[in-house]
């Protein structure tokens, strides 16, 4: 009868333990920003975001406003936040008569891929930065607007490529690739036919033009997506860079990793030098 109890409370507490980790995973789960639409949705205090969809249901007395789901995007592990700065700006975005929100079809943001490459049997990192664009016909498409490397800077390759006008006008980078962070860029690279489609019409980027040359002169192999930022520019006065934390905690996910305030000039500076992209 001792054996039985024995096994008796073991079972017990080993079903509790699997209650209390289906609970802290479900909140978990709730609090994660799994997506970058979710931090979209969050920052602009939209009602269908899961984080209050859940609060609301175990407890329906708390207040989740927009400041709070705001609050909920910062990489709360960050040590050396400016609080009062983080603050101003929360207040500035959360104005009852002028609040600011973000907006996917606004091509003030962009999506900095880290990419693995081999560059004349070489390893070597690339960083490719694209954006949202809209069509003739009110449709969006992710395009290339830069590249980064120093491989690409001091290659002695002559920038004389030539785009050719695309075979196929419909293919494109699909508006939702962030959803799988980019991880088909690929076959947008190789769509040697159709580079144009993939390209930004205000593209000025000489490194990225440099980066189709060696690639259609076989020069270049492009392995993978290893990690992908995101930086917004949409916000007067400010810019933030989001990233990707992997963590088995509530505060994980696309998170707000940097805050800056930012004049035009300022954004001007950190398009050329962080994003090799100017105007």
């Amino acid at each position: 009868m001792r054996i039985v109890g024995i096994i008796l409370f073991l079972l017990i507490v080993h079903f509790c333990k699997a209650q209390n980790f289906h609970l802290n995973e479900s909140e978990r789960f709730a609090y994660q920003v799994k997506q970058l639409d979710e931090l979209i949705e969050r920052f602009n205090g939209e009602d269908h975001t899961l984080i209050k969809e859940y609060i609301g249901k175990i407890n329906p007395n708390a207040v989740v406003d927009r400041t709070v789901l705001i609050k909920t995007l910062f990489d709360a592990q960050k040590p050396d936040w400016n609080l009062p700065e983080v603050k101003t700006f929360i207040d500035y975005v959360n104005d009852a008569n002028q609040p600011v929100f973000l907006n996917f079809d606004d091509d003030a943001w962009y999506a900095e891929a880290k990419c693995a490459v081999v560059y004349k049997g070489k390893r070597e990192n690339v960083q490719l930065v694209l954006k949202v664009q809209k069509e003739q016909n009110n449709g969006l498409k992710w395009v290339l607007v830069s590249a980064k490397s120093n491989f690409l800077s001091n290659s002695a390759t002559k920038n004389d490529f030539l785009i050719p006008s695309p075979q196929n006008n419909k293919s494109s980078i699909n508006p939702i690739s962030h959803a799988t962070e980019f991880m088909n860029l690929d076959l947008a690279l190789y769509d040697t036919k159709n580079i144009s489609n993939y390209i930004a019409r205000d593209c000025t980027s000489a490194d990225l033009l440099v980066f189709f040359q060696e690639l259609n002169n076989k020069n270049l192999v492009f392995e993978q997506v290893n990690s992908v930022i995101y930086h917004f520019l949409q916000i007067n006065g400010w810019g933030f860079t989001v990233q990707k934390f992997k963590r088995p905690i509530k505060n994980s996910g696309w998170l707000v990793s940097k805050l800056t305030r930012m004049d035009e000039g300022e954004k001007q500076r950190y398009l050329a030098s962080v994003l090799n992209i100017s105007r």
